[in-house]
């Protein structure tokens, strides 16, 4: 039997995933020394441009889940909900309108997009970047990178990983869990320090 992936393995595989589709890359490049350590730091950033780029979709493209077009001064949703201990500024801004946003309410996002028939990988790559980033601040905060990751989070990484090739998917499970290990170490010394 298998054990739960954590909180740290699903959500570095998510964000190197994304990585994987935002730049071209190979199962070499995916394995590389540069991109586990890029992968490593980038989890941990912050999500200024990230979050402007969000912006600028909601603007162009409306709601992520129905299309139906934003205001210019629309506050859209909160993708670490604020119950959950997200942050209320852009870096946690996902473009939602007002009935979507009613409609996923306090609910993790995931667990909303996959309850109205929605797959992850329809989701802009921003999005997946913004969540693991927020989600990995959030669990390093609370001391629960190691805890079992939720469900919706398994699956939507699941469902993400399944559009890659099998080599891919090796290298970029590779990538994740060398990744992972490293970003804990950086945070751990940091503690200690």
């Amino acid at each position: 039997m298998m054990s739960t992936p954590t909180n740290a393995e699903t959500l570095m595989a998510l964000y190197t995933m994304q990585q994987a589709l935002c730049y071209p890359a190979n199962a070499g490049s995916v394995c590389s020394v540069n991109s586990i350590k890029g992968c490593a730091a980038g989890i941990r950033r912050e999500n200024r441009s990230t979050s402007f780029r969000l912006y600028v979709y909601g603007q162009e493209h409306g709601c992520l889940q129905c299309g139906k077009p934003l205001a210019v001064d629309s506050t859209g949703d909160h993708l670490l909900a604020l119950h959950a201990g997200g942050p209320d500024g852009a870096q946690n801004y996902v473009p939602l309108c007002g009935r979507c946003n009613s409609s996923k309410g306090a609910r993790e996002f995931f667990s909303w997009w996959g309850k109205k028939g929605r797959r992850v990988d329809e989701l802009p790559v921003d999005v997946l970047c913004a969540y693991a980033r927020l989600w990995w601040r959030k669990h390093e905060q609370d001391g629960t990178l190691d805890q079992p990751a939720p469900e919706a989070l398994i699956a939507a990484v699941i469902n993400l990983r399944d559009g890659f090739s099998l080599p891919m998917q090796r290298a970029l499970r590779t990538a994740r869990e060398q990744s992972s290990r490293l970003a804990i170490a950086r945070h751990r010394s940091e503690v200690a320090a």
